[in-house]
């Protein structure tokens, strides 16, 4: 009977050593999972803030141009006007150069331009 009684002693101990070397690698990898989720929520809310950004640049560069049918409009007529929206868009610095009849750049001609201060925008 005491050979029994140390047995399950010894059962019991391996048996704890084991949970808790279990358990303290499930606690590791959930630490880690969490500072994961923490770091790609951060990204997120990054990523969500630039489109945002983009969204409002590309609405407050847009414009609507209105351009009626005819010349003049006839009081208590109807009058028609077609209209378009389009998108104003500033250009980043950029080298122009001339290129040979096959369409290939010659570095060493370069072109010297100015951009206007509002950047091409009409």
């Amino acid at each position: 009977m005491p050979f029994n009684n140390i047995y399950m002693k010894q059962k019991y101990l391996i048996l704890s050593f084991t949970i808790v070397i279990v358990v303290s690698c499930k606690n590791d990898k959930i630490e880690y999972l969490e500072n994961k989720i923490i770091s790609l929520e951060a990204s997120n809310k990054k990523l969500a803030d630039s489109l945002s950004k983009f969204k409002f640049d590309e609405l407050t560069s847009s414009e609507m141009i209105l351009i009626p049918q005819a010349y003049t409009f006839k009081p208590g007529g109807t009058n028609s006007v077609s209209g378009m929206f389009r998108q104003r868009n500033s250009f980043p610095k950029f080298n122009l150069y001339y290129a040979d009849d096959h369409d290939k750049p010659n570095y060493s001609d370069k072109i010297e331009y100015q951009l206007k201060p509002d950047n091409g925008r009409i």
